[in-house]
This record gives C-alpha cells, structure tokens and sequence, in this order.
C-alpha cells in the first residue's frame, strides 16, 4: 500500500514539475514553437480596444457591452469585430491598429505563421469558446502554402499539436483528425504529451530542421543540421530566447503585427528594402503538389462559417514579384478560387504590380513599406463588406 502511494506521489510530482517548468522552457524554443505558445494564451494584445481584465482577457467593458448588444436577429453582431485568421503573410502584411482607425471597428488578429486551413478552423473554434462576441466579418487568407503538401504543412501539425491549446475537435471532427494524428500512436503521443508536457519540447527539433526552415514559408536564414546540432546549444538557447523576448515585446506592442526579419523595434517608418535575397532554387517545385486534404478543410472553414451566417472575406496576398512570377503557373490557386465561388464567398486578390521588390522583407512578406500599400486596399474591401 505504501509503495503504491508513494508511485502515486512520484507520477504527481513528475506531472507537476513538467506543467510548472514547461512555460518557463519555452521562450528557449525556436521562434515559431514560443509564437503558437504564447498565441494560444489569447492575452489582450491580439485585441485592438483592449483596457480591462476579464477571466484573463483584456476588454473595453463599454465596447463589449456595446458588441453584445448589437447582435441583429439576422445572425451577427453588425457592431461586432473583424476577425483575421491565417499565416505570417498577414502577421507582416496587416498592422491591426492602424487598419482600426481606417475601418473604425476593433479588431481580434489571430493569424500565425505556417497556419493551416485546419489551424483557422481550431483558431475559430478556440474564439468561439473563449470570445463568443460573433464578428461582423472574418478575413482568412489563403496562398500556395495552404495549399500545398510540402513542409510549411508538416510543421504547422507538429507546432499544433505542440505549442497550442488542446484540442477535443482534432478527435471528434474526422478531417482534423485525419491531418493531425494520422494514426492512433500519434493521437496517444498528443495525449501523453498533454500530461508530461516535456514530450512536446522534443518537436522543437522535428520543427526546425526543414527545407523551409523553422516551420516557416522558406526562411532562407536557417544553417543546415550538422551545423546546428555541432553548435555551441547553450548559445543557441540564449540566442533562441533574446529573439523570443523581443518578438513577445513586438507583437504585444503592436496588437500581434510583426515586422518580418526585423531585429530592431516597428517604427512606422518605410524604409525600402535594398538588400534583395535571392530565390530559393526550383521553389516551385516544392509547391508543384496539391495537398487534397487543404481542400476540403477550407471547404468545412467556409460551410461552417456559412451555417452561422457569418460574413467571410477570403484575401490573396502577393509575393514578392519576381517570386509570384515563378508560382504563377502552379494550380493551386485555381482550385482555391472555385471552393470560393462554390460556397459564396467575397474575394478578395491583391494585384502583386501594386508593389515593388524592396516593398518585401523577404520573397514572401511585406515590410513596413508594402503594408502601408496594402492597408488602404483592404480597408475600402471591408468598408464596402460592412455596408
């Protein structure tokens, strides 16, 4: 009986050490595996009129007040927020605050790098729960890379099931549980690593070492495996968590907008990018494949936003132009374009001519100076969504 006892005590403390010491390991991950982690938190900074504490929120009570009381019979709150969901190309490309004084409507920003169709609808789902205030208009955007059965997906599996909350939808909906677990040893590991949250720390390296590097669109800074692992770890940790603090103290002060690739704090100010990375080789044919199941799973996104008369306006961002060049062939645009008149929804495609190459931190995000092109072309879209 004693020894049974003091099992038990042992497998608590365990438990306990892990759930107490993991939020404190994090920021030592790499930079996407400490960003899922600290956006599944849902802390205020990813609201525009955030002032007050709420069960571990921040609110504008009055503006709250207001959402609640602006619900129409037809379905949704004609005073409600916008809602964003998607990936980092949005992360760079839109700074919510300032597109708030355009539109003149609070915002919940919710995208994050590597997103999946899959992730947007877990992040719907996730706001539904914890928010419940329901939208006067969703904005998701899609490209090649939510599209396409290459690493960016792969790594925003392992991230989810990870660094984000946990979630019972990856079990009950047969499509996330198809993209996610694959099998039942992977759906026990998701388990497992939900008591022993060590387990997950070990995703951090399965995350990292990818042709696209860092679970990212193509990060063109990442050193090969050999490179990494013969390296001095415990400056990698320190590296790791100088970035993590800084890009925490970024995406706080700027309502989740990250200026992509830059080591210094936004400013505002447009300074043209005249250090041109070049493309990687043959990108596209790492894109060249259609991931089946991306398709479906915008198709549910849409069909369930749809069913509760929520308005959607879907977004295509440019890539750099030389970049968008070299994809322009690819078909999985195309495909994305016919789910979108099939389920009724407002699109909207931003003309990659409207930039120039250095309006681009890298080939796939807009820096400070593409983004002030990009909001007052997505402020009009809304404005005319909100009539």
């Amino acid at each position: 009986m004693n020894q049974k006892k003091l099992v038990l005590v042992s497998f608590v403390c365990i438990v306990s050490f892990q759930f107490l010491l993991f939020p404190f390991l994090v920021p030592f991950q790499e930079k996407n595996s400490f960003l899922y982690d600290r956006f599944s938190r849902w802390d205020g900074s990813l609201y525009t009129s955030a002032t007050v504490v709420t069960d571990g929120i921040k609110f504008d009570t009055d503006k709250v007040r207001k959402l609640k009381q602006g619900v129409s019979s037809s379905g949704f709150s004609k005073l409600g927020p916008i809602v964003f969901l998607g990936d980092s190309q949005i992360l760079s490309g839109v700074h919510p605050k300032e597109l708030e004084a355009l539109i003149g409507r609070p915002i919940w920003f919710l995208p994050r790098p590597s997103e999946q169709p899959e992730g947007m609808f877990l992040r719907w789902k996730e706001y539904e729960r914890k928010i419940g205030t329901e939208p006067s208009l969703v904005i998701v955007n899609g490209s090649v890379f939510s599209l396409s059965d290459m690493d960016v997906a792969r790594a925003h599996r392992s991230l989810v099931l990870n660094y984000d909350s946990f979630h019972k939808e990856i079990f009950t909906e047969i499509f996330l549980g198809d993209f996610y677990l694959k099998n039942l040893p992977a759906g026990m590991y998701y388990l497992l690593g939900r008591i022993f949250p060590f387990l997950r720390l070990n995703a951090s390296v399965s995350t990292t070492f990818k042709i696209i590097g860092e679970g990212d669109e193509f990060s063109y800074s990442e050193k090969n495996l050999e490179t990494l692992l013969l390296g001095n770890p415990i400056e990698k940790w320190k590296s790791n968590l100088d970035r993590n603090r800084f890009l925490e103290i970024e995406y706080s002060k700027n309502n989740g907008y990250l200026d992509w690739g830059k080591q210094f704090p936004y400013d505002g100010v447009c300074v043209p990018n005249e250090n041109l990375i070049p493309l990687p080789q043959n990108a596209e044919a790492a894109l060249r494949k259609t991931r089946k199941s991306s398709l479906k799973a915008w198709k549910e996104l849409f069909s369930f936003l749809k069913a509760r008369s929520i308005p959607v306006l879907a977004v295509s961002l440019p890539f750099r132009p030389d970049f968008d060049e070299k994809l322009s062939s690819l078909p999985q645009m195309s495909l994305w374009e016919s789910i979108l008149t099939e389920e009724e929804v407002s699109y909207l495609k931003i003309d990659a001519r409207i930039f120039e190459r250095n309006d681009f931190g890298d080939y796939t995000h807009l820096n400070t100076c593409g983004m002030r092109k990009l909001l007052p072309l997505l402020a009009r879209e809304i404005r005319k969504k909100l009539l």
